[in-house]
């Protein structure tokens, strides 16, 4: 199932589901590193519903940093469940991303007007 997008200008917030692990973290990284080739300069990752993240969900974020940096975007992670967070602190993920409590806090800094792909969050 594909993760919903928005977008404002030239940000992106594509929204994970609860579970991400073994079975559909490949296809979350193909959908994210799309939206990255799309002309995102801004990848938010929004996990508020993730509960839980394993490994192979934490190595394909590690991965699209990498092709994200390459493009020249910038990605933030939104994330609130304590078991997701904890993996990140263990794998050390908090020194590769900026990693927020809420939505709101990762759209902080926000252009009031930005040219990209349109739609609005």
């Amino acid at each position: 199932m594909p993760c919903p997008t928005s977008w404002l200008g030239r940000w992106a917030v594509v929204t994970l589901p609860p579970e991400i692990d073994v079975s559909n973290s490949q296809q979350i990284s193909q959908e994210l590193a799309s939206v990255v080739d799309q002309g995102a300069v801004m990848l938010i990752v929004d996990m508020t519903a993730s509960t839980f993240c394993d490994t192979s969900g934490a190595r394909e974020l590690i991965a699209l940093r990498k092709h994200a940096h390459a493009g020249g975007a910038e990605i933030r992670l939104v994330v609130k469940a304590h078991a997701v967070l904890r993996v990140f602190e263990i794998i050390g993920l908090g020194d590769l991303f900026a990693i927020f409590p809420d939505l709101g806090a990762a759209l902080s800094g926000l252009p009031a007007a930005v040219d990209g792909p349109g739609g609005t969050l």
